[in-house]
This record gives structure tokens, C-alpha cells and sequence, in this order.
């Protein structure tokens, strides 16, 4: 049986739907090379490993996904902050791996400054949240 794709699995995951994912497998056995659009696949061919840049992104969306499931307070100034938060440090995370491996002066330019606003505006709202746990 042939497997989803990483991006289809990775998409059923983050709709919270990953125990889907044995459903979405196709049987390979009863398809033709060729049929509907299918190229033949070539035996025991590997995929080339993908650079180090690509694997830090995947890396990255996956622990990103996770940061962003919080738990609901209700609140919606809290959490939009608690989101807010989470989302911040994830592009400032980004932007990390954009100066890390990136190569293009403009887009390097980019990330140094959502790097540079990100201790700002995480302070703001870390000073935010505290004010209002005393509340």
C-alpha cells in the first residue's frame, strides 16, 4: 500500500485529523502504471536527501504547529495574546533560519529586522500577560 504524501500527512495533522491518515492510503494493488495520469514508478529509486535548510523548515512548521495549540481561557484578549506570543517567537524563529542559511542580502535584511522588533514586542506582551495574571 502506498503511503499519503508528507505534505498530505502533514496537512491531516494539522487539522487534528492525523488518526485519519491509514484511510488516506491508496491499494496500490489493484492500480496500473500509467492509469489515470500515474507515472511508472522506477524500482528502489530514492528520493535525494533534501539540504539542511529544507529539513530546518520542516522542523520548524512542525514544533510551530505544536506551540500554537493553547489552552483556551475564554478570554479572547488572553488569547489572543498567548497566540500572538507563540506566533512571535515562531517568526522570529523563521527569521533565525532565514540568517542561518539563507543567501539573498534582501531577504536576509528581512529577517534580521523581524529578529530585531521580536525582543520589543515579546517584552510588550510577556509585560501584558503578567499585569493580568495579578487581575
Amino acid at each position: 500500500m502506498a503511503r499519503p504524501t508528507t505534505t498530505a500527512r502533514r496537512a491531516l495533522v494539522a487539522a487534528g485529523l492525523g488518526a485519519l491518515m491509514p484511510a488516506c492510503r491508496a491499494d496500490a494493488s489493484n492500480r496500473k502504471p500509467g492509469a489515470a495520469g500515474e507515472e511508472p514508478r522506477k524500482m528502489a529509486q530514492k528520493e535525494p536527501e533534501p539540504p539542511a535548510s529544507t529539513l530546518a523548515f520542516r522542523e520548524h512548521v512542525d514544533k510551530l504547529m505544536l506551540s500554537m495549540s493553547i489552552v483556551y481561557t475564554h478570554k479572547p484578549d488572553r488569547d489572543f495574546a498567548a497566540l500572538l506570543s507563540a506566533q512571535r517567537r515562531g517568526l522570529a524563529q523563521l527569521a533565525q533560519l532565514e540568517l542561518k542559511h539563507g543567501t539573498d542580502p534582501e531577504m536576509r535584511a528581512i529577517a534580521q529586522r523581524i529578529v530585531d522588533a521580536h525582543a520589543a514586542e515579546d517584552a510588550a506582551l510577556q509585560a501584558w500577560r503578567k499585569r493580568q495574571a495579578t487581575n
